[in-house]
């Protein structure tokens, strides 16, 4: 096992550990050292784990996160994984430059490091809340959907389902991993297609169609 790809049990607490799971995702970032650096060479490895984290249903506000990182101290390292965090929160489901442009995942393969404290924990499985997320993700689009159709709202609430969809699908192969094989980069969804967006078939698709041809002449010169 490749330790700077896995520095995992042996830095972590074995004792049982019934708090929240994002702290002790934080807790073991904390405890990772020099490989888990939010903005130098562990960028994706940090990026990646809190996109794992907000995947899987855990998603504390920036003062809940802000709180627990700075205590008992304020530190700079607290500071820019709090930033990281905000900005996923802000954007739940961009997919960072520091991990599409990897050749591989950072870690041994997604969704390792949540799924080994779960299991050290006997805490609900991962694929379990996977589930549950997309369960109550596909009921927002639906409400999303009935009460605003072709409005902003829906379509937040269709990405925050692709991406449910696609967080659960790659948790799914990774039950039938290759170990010898290294994980691919792939975790969130490639950005749907411009015009799988725009759906002319439907009266938001065909606004936002409007929209981008209107923009498209302004940049042009042409009116």
């Amino acid at each position: 096992m490749d330790s700077l790809r896995w520095p995992f049990v042996a830095l972590y607490s074995q004792r049982v550990d019934d708090r929240p799971l994002w702290q002790q995702v934080a807790d073991f970032l904390r405890s990772a050292g020099t490989t888990s650096e939010p903005l130098g060479r562990d960028q994706a490895r940090v990026e990646s784990l809190l996109w794992e984290t907000w995947a899987i249903g855990e998603r504390p506000s920036r003062a809940q996160f802000s709180e627990y990182l700075h205590s008992p101290h304020r530190s700079a390292w607290g500071d820019e994984v709090l930033g990281l965090w905000t900005k996923r929160l802000r954007k739940p489901t961009h997919v960072p430059r520091s991990i599409s442009k990897e050749t591989s995942y950072p870690w041994l393969y997604p969704f390792a490091v949540p799924e080994g404290l779960v299991e050290q924990n006997t805490s609900i499985p991962i694929g379990e809340r996977l589930v549950a997320v997309l369960t109550h993700t596909a009921a927002e689009y639906r409400e999303a959907a009935e009460s605003n159709p072709g409005g902003a709202a829906a379509y937040e609430a269709r990405e925050r389902l692709y991406h449910a969809v696609r967080a659960l699908e790659i948790w799914g192969l990774t039950r039938d991993r290759a170990p010898e094989v290294p994980w691919g980069p792939g975790i969130a969804p490639p950005r749907p297609t411009r015009f799988w967006q725009m759906l002319y078939c439907t009266n938001g698709g065909r606004r936002r169609y409007d929209q981008w041809i209107e923009r498209i002449k302004r940049e042009s010169g042409r009116t």
